[in-house]
């Protein structure tokens, strides 16, 4: 979820506030990584029953991590759902892998005296990794800006006044104020250099959340393994499948 939910972040903040796109233009890339789920729910039962939990997780979390970079890799001034589409369904896809595994991954290695226990201990890492996967990719994403911001305004040619102005807003508001503030026929001499900081700053925020979903995945593969057959899953048929869960507010 650190990984999902940080990517999801930073997917917002590209649609919403450096592309100024709209809440509904900003919603639709949402809806088509969150409208796969149901459509491709009955095989991820399926293949919970066949190849286990294990080789899901590591399928997700790869699929997740692919994902991330490729959505990096996307041109910051592609504006059209269109070049988005190949990492909005990798990452439809890789979600609905991980949530139809997780909780098997958990209640299928206790007893089954223990598996409200388990169930509920994955709900509550997963929540803690909603709440760091935003945060930590804001404090680098807006930290790398922030500071390729200072070094372009310094050689920008801007008036000592628009340079001044520039600076307070940056010091007092951040990377986001500065690209989003009115100020004027200034705004117009900013917006490349606040686009391309704050285009970075988040691409960096990709990796990271990139490299926890490797991370995810080298877990999964080393603690559950990735063996074919589905004999632990088959075992507890009713608890491992949940409903999917779509991304809180």
């Amino acid at each position: 979820m650190f990984g999902f939910l940080g990517g999801a972040y930073d997917l917002s903040i590209r649609l919403g506030v450096i592309q100024h796109k709209s809440p509904l233009e900003t919603a639709v890339p949402f809806l088509v990584i969150q409208g796969i789920t149901p459509f491709i729910w009955p095989l991820l039962v399926r293949l919970l029953h066949r190849v286990g939990p294990g080789l899901m997780l590591v399928a997700g979390f790869t699929a997740l991590a692919a994902a991330q970079l490729w959505l990096r890799e996307v041109p910051i001034h592609e504006t059209g759902l269109v070049p988005l589409l190949g990492p909005l369904i990798l990452n439809g896809v890789g979600f609905g892998l991980v949530v139809a595994a997780i909780t098997a991954a958990a209640v299928n290695v206790v007893p089954p005296s223990l598996t409200g226990m388990a169930s509920a201990t994955t709900s509550l890492v997963r929540d803690l990794g909603q709440t760091l996967g935003p945060a930590l990719v804001g404090a680098v994403a807006l930290g790398m800006a922030t500071n390729k911001l200072t070094d372009s305004l310094a050689g920008a040619g801007l008036t000592s006044a628009e340079h001044g102005t520039a600076t307070a807003v940056l010091d007092a508001g951040g990377p986001i104020a500065l690209h989003t503030a009115e100020l004027g026929p200034l705004s117009a001499k900013l917006a490349p250099l606040t686009e391309r900081a704050l285009a970075d700053g988040y691409n960096n925020g990709l990796v990271l959340t990139a490299i926890a979903c490797v991370v995810a995945a080298v877990i999964a593969a080393v603690f559950l393994g990735v063996r074919t057959g589905g004999d632990s899953a088959s075992n507890k048929t009713e608890a491992p499948v949940t409903e999917p869960e779509g991304i809180r507010a």
